[in-house]
């Protein structure tokens, strides 16, 4: 995953300020990026989040997109992030 870093926006994990240089990042990108930030393997988020393996990997692929709110707060939560975050492109988000 190669992204084009231009502007700069703040992203809270677990409370902390983190700044973080990108374009618009898409819903699969901030996926792959929080589960390697907490050291998980996709099998692993999938169990935690409810979801199937196969899920995971097509959204990590931009593939999908969650269908109900709920995937999403089930995502963040295991992720450590706002299910806001998820569900916008838009990284002005706070």
């Amino acid at each position: 995953m190669q992204l084009n870093f231009t502007s700069i926006i703040q992203h809270k994990t677990s409370g902390v300020n983190r700044k973080l240089r990108c374009n618009t990042m898409k819903f699969c990108e901030k996926l792959r990026s929080l589960r390697n930030e907490n050291n998980m393997t996709q099998s692993q988020l999938a169990d935690i989040a409810g979801v199937s393996l196969l899920t995971v990997i097509s959204y990590e692929k931009g593939e999908s997109y969650p269908k109900k709110r709920s995937t999403y707060d089930a995502l963040a939560k295991a992720l450590g992030t706002q299910p806001d975050y998820l569900r916008n492109q838009n990284e002005d988000y706070n």
